[in-house]
């Protein structure tokens, strides 16, 4: 569907086509044909509603969400909120459903927290995959380190 992608201070008309692993991000050159600008695994995006903290221009927040790959977060306006919220919902499920695919890998991070007045390092362990949230590591930390 037809979309405006804003980077910055730059907005660019683009057509979105949504395919059950991977999402293509296109320029319409004419009726037919479509000149593919980005082609995104769903494994590796993530969606969020900070639209204010990625775009510098102003964009509705009824008809915008953000859409983030690995290079580029972008602002992805909408002609009009229910449609917005059908791509929302279709993209959230997708990625979701995609991500399901690969929970099982797991690695395990450590975070070490910097303490200037602590002589000694504590390191927390956390294992991880691609369903975690920072949310989840920043608690688990605390939770490891007795921090309240």
């Amino acid at each position: 569907g037809s979309v405006q992608l804003a980077m910055g201070m730059q907005i660019q008309e683009r057509y979105l086509f949504l395919f059950s692993d991977l999402l293509l991000v296109t320029k319409q050159k004419s009726n037919t044909a479509f000149k593919l600008k980005n082609r995104v695994q769903l494994c590796d995006m993530w969606i969020a509603s900070c639209v204010e903290e990625v775009a510098e221009t102003t964009r509705p927040a009824d008809q915008s969400f953000v859409i983030g790959w690995p290079t580029q977060n972008v602002v992805a306006t909408f002609p009009r909120a229910d449609i917005k919220e059908y791509w929302q919902t279709k993209l959230r499920e997708y990625i979701n459903i995609d991500k399901l695919k690969d929970k099982d890998k797991e690695i395990q991070l450590k975070v070490a927290p910097r303490d200037i007045e602590s002589v000694t390092q504590n390191v927390c362990q956390v294992a991880v995959n691609n369903l975690t949230e920072a949310k989840d590591v920043l608690l688990a930390c605390l939770n490891q380190l007795n921090i309240s």
